[in-house]
């Protein structure tokens, strides 16, 4: 079956309702007595680069309310990033903490892969539970240069965490291997609310766009991830060229849902080192939670859309006195 997409425009007046939508409708057909393991993509705590709090927050109150019981927390890319979103939108949720990754000792489970003579060690509790990523709209520039779109980052994150460093197809193998093997189920929450570019080191590289739409993504194979990106990047009118990998002509995902218009993104036409020096000055700074908040404020790139001040000023229900 092809890779099946749920898309939704984003309400600012309801911010949590498309997130909460279109994962509730994936979540359906997900095995109910199996256990959540919530996995938070994040490039640092910027619009773009990673998910915002109500997005977090509705997938918590999704769990919820299929009475999904959320067994492991993780973080991908950025954890200070990921830590800093967990806990500010799961203010008040019974949903426990981080658990810090990657696994070590007796909690960790080796699997032996094709694509490498070295095992994966993974945490033994995420075999068999219902894999849920969340990740934004976001692409990355590989250390070889291409661009990955959101999936794929995901993948080569995910076998990164897991010690494997290589720049191209192994790593990229071994993350898709993993999710498919160790997982019941797999389904990403994608938050288009923001599509953002960052460099190999996770830094935001260019101005983000505001497409304001969530999408839920239920696949397991990776050539139905690259698929997905390859639909993202027609949606974004980003180049074939840009995402890295061969394109899949034949193969187009499902889509349910709605959508509205999406913005033109433009990718960085040169490298960070390659920019001048006040421009990679600026945008080193950018992520750097040590300035002052004003000092931030005024180096940060204007947030676009109808979100512009949510991300600041967004604060979730308190469970305990709703």
């Amino acid at each position: 079956m092809p890779a099946r997409v749920e898309i939704l425009p984003a309400d600012e007046r309801r911010p949590t309702l498309a997130a909460h939508v279109c994962l509730d409708r994936l979540l359906r057909s997900v095995p109910k007595r199996r256990e959540i393991t919530l996995g938070i993509m994040s490039h640092g705590n910027m619009p773009g680069l990673g998910v915002p709090p109500w997005t977090l927050r509705a997938a918590l109150d999704c769990f919820d309310a299929r009475k999904l019981r959320l067994r492991d927390v993780f973080v991908l890319g950025d954890p200070e990033a990921g830590q800093r979103l967990f806990e500010r939108a799961s203010f008040g949720h019974p949903s426990g903490s981080i658990t810090p990754f990657p696994p070590s000792g007796r909690e960790s489970l080796r699997i032996k892969l094709p694509e490498t003579g070295v095992p994966a060690r993974v945490p033994a509790h995420w075999v068999g539970t219902n894999l849920v990523l969340l990740a934004p709209l976001c692409h990355q520039r590989a250390r070889a240069g291409a661009w990955t779109g959101p999936l794929v980052t995901s993948v080569r994150n995910l076998a990164a965490g897991l010690g494997y460093h290589a720049p191209s197809d192994p790593a990229l193998a071994i993350g898709a291997r993993l999710i498919s093997d160790v997982f019941a189920t797999s389904t990403v929450l994608l938050d288009a609310t923001w599509w953002a570019a960052a460099d190999d080191e996770g830094r935001l590289a260019c101005d983000p766009t505001a497409p304001e739409h969530v999408l839920g993504i239920a696949c397991n194979e990776l050539d139905d991830m690259k698929v997905v990106d390859e639909w993202l990047d027609g949606l974004l009118n980003l180049a074939a060229a840009t995402t890295g990998h061969q394109r899949s002509h034949a193969r187009v995902p499902f889509v349910t849902g709605r959508r509205k218009p999406w913005p033109i993104a433009r990718l960085p036409a040169r490298p960070l080192h390659a920019e001048g020096l006040a421009g990679r000055a600026v945008k080193a700074l950018w992520g750097r939670r040590s300035l002052p908040a004003p000092v931030r404020a005024a180096l940060r790139p204007s947030v676009p859309g109808k979100f512009s001040s949510a991300w600041s000023s967004y604060r979730p229900v308190d469970f305990d006195r709703s």
